[in-house]
């Protein structure tokens, strides 16, 4: 069972290759826990860019000593109601 269980997650490791490969990801409330985790979890897979919004000026800080200036993630500090904030 376990074979068949690493074989599906490899398959699914390899379909999210070319469905993330050079895509712009937006992740609001991404410098929170499940944020992070999700920055962790995309870089891997090449995106062309992944805008981090978030309202906490701080945990911007934070977020790029974790991960250093990436060329790929780009940081905006706002609000989610604010439509124009969020294009990208």
């Amino acid at each position: 069972m376990l074979i068949g269980g690493v074989c599906y997650y490899m398959k699914l490791q390899n379909s999210f290759k070319s469905e993330f490969r050079n895509k712009k990801i937006l992740i609001t409330g991404g410098t929170g826990s499940i944020g992070i985790g999700l920055i962790k979890q995309l870089l891997p897979y090449k995106p062309k860019i992944i805008k981090v919004f978030t309202n906490d000026e701080n945990s911007i800080f934070e977020s790029i000593r974790k991960f250093g200036k990436n060329p790929v993630i780009y940081y905006a500090m706002g609000d989610v109601r604010d439509k124009e904030r969020l294009d990208f």
